[in-house]
């Protein structure tokens, strides 16, 4: 902790200016507030899955998007975004119980996936291996292509009422909008 807090200190103390996406990021550095500068994330929608567009018979385009089952519902976040998870641990619990568990007939009709920080401990416990699953952190060089390859349905984007949050842009907003470009993504 305190090789952090120095190599922090020397690093604002380095810094001509300091770039932030939110005004609650920017007023943390309120003792420099006149080298804070704050600027929206800009995300790269080339790196997401295409749209499969078709061609009808009179030239309209459509997309054209046959969902895949199990249904797919993902959240992504390390450990620090665990707090936004839980005002909707209890949801999950019920969801897991109506649609993860295969039914009678051995059908599954949805799967959760959690990658990055670990599932809540309530979920693990009752779902581990039975519609719950979780890929573990990967190099920032990975994140998006391993992402990608989940081919989510439902892009659980949950923002607690916490402090963290007061601090967090619409970077997580935005990259179900990336995954909702192919029209079988949608966002909760």
């Amino acid at each position: 902790h305190e090789n952090g807090m120095a190599t922090y200190e020397l690093m604002c103390g380095l810094a001509d200016y300091i770039i932030v996406s939110t005004p609650a990021l920017a007023a943390t550095f309120d003792y420099r507030s006149d080298t804070v500068l704050t600027a929206p994330n800009l995300l790269d929608v080339s790196v997401f899955p295409r749209v499969p567009v078709k061609t009808d018979a009179t030239g309209e385009e459509y997309v054209d998007v046959q969902p895949k089952l199990p249904v797919r519902v993902v959240w992504a976040g390390g450990p620090t975004h665990t707090g936004d998870l839980e005002p909707i641990t209890d949801v999950l619990d019920h969801f897991c119980d109506k649609f993860c568990v295969p039914d009678s007939t051995g059908k599954q009709r949805a799967t959760l996936i959690f990658m990055g920080s670990m599932p809540p401990p309530k979920l693990v416990r009752k779902y581990q291996g039975r519609g719950l699953f979780h890929q573990p952190m990967v190099p920032f060089a990975a994140y998006q292509s391993v992402l990608n390859s989940i081919d989510s349905h439902v892009y659980l984007a949950p923002l607690a009422t916490i402090p963290f949050n007061e601090s967090k842009s619409n970077l997580r907003v935005m990259e179900a909008w990336g995954w909702a470009g192919d029209g079988t993504c949608g966002m909760f």
